[in-house]
């Protein structure tokens, strides 16, 4: 791939975080957006293998942490808010993600 504006793309990219990041600090607050932004990418890059992977995975990660933070407390009942709930779920992946790649040797990712 010739030709591309990779300094337009990353100010875009930037752009684009920024946007979503300020709109979704005012409608779920902005612990829960930065436990969003950070968790499962953490989680995710601890192992991918590639660059493709670990933004699928990422993606993947927080999906999965805010719908189960989301049906869990319904679910079972718990009697805790679904923000508390997703940045747990979340947790759980990361240590998941970590003992994984610890324990099996084919995950190691590429952390720092």
């Amino acid at each position: 791939m010739r030709g591309v504006p990779v300094k337009a793309m990353d100010y875009l990219f930037v752009i684009l975080v920024t946007l979503v990041t300020v709109a979704s600090v005012k409608v779920i607050g902005a612990i829960l957006v930065g436990a969003l932004l950070v968790i499962p990418a953490a989680a995710a890059r601890m192992l991918a293998q590639s660059l493709k992977g670990f933004f699928t995975m990422s993606v993947l990660f927080a999906l999965f942490s805010t719908l189960a933070g989301i049906m869990l407390p319904i679910e079972l009942a718990l009697p805790i808010p679904s923000g508390a709930a997703i940045i747990l779920v979340a947790g759980v992946l990361f240590a998941i993600s970590a003992l994984a790649r610890g324990l099996v040797p084919g995950l190691k990712g590429n952390a720092a």
